[in-house]
């Protein structure tokens, strides 16, 4: 693996981190406090926004795997 190809991975993992802690603390928040007849939409959005955001973060992961790996 290249030093470019393990920072880049380096990097998405750093990002992914720092997502997933944030939307923690975020979620945490919304559910303790959670009334659902006012923040339901409110916690769904959030949780959309994460899944599509994990999703994004997964697909560049996979794409730096996919170049880091030697072709036959």
């Amino acid at each position: 693996m290249s030093d470019i190809t393990a920072e880049r991975l380096l990097r998405e993992a750093d990002f992914i981190d720092r997502y997933t802690q944030y939307y923690r603390r975020q979620l945490t928040a919304a559910m303790q406090g959670m009334k659902p007849e006012e923040d339901g939409v409110r916690c769904i959005r959030m949780c959309m926004e994460a899944l599509d955001m994990m999703r994004c973060s997964k697909l560049t992961l996979v794409e730096a795997l996919a170049q880091s790996t030697p072709t036959k």
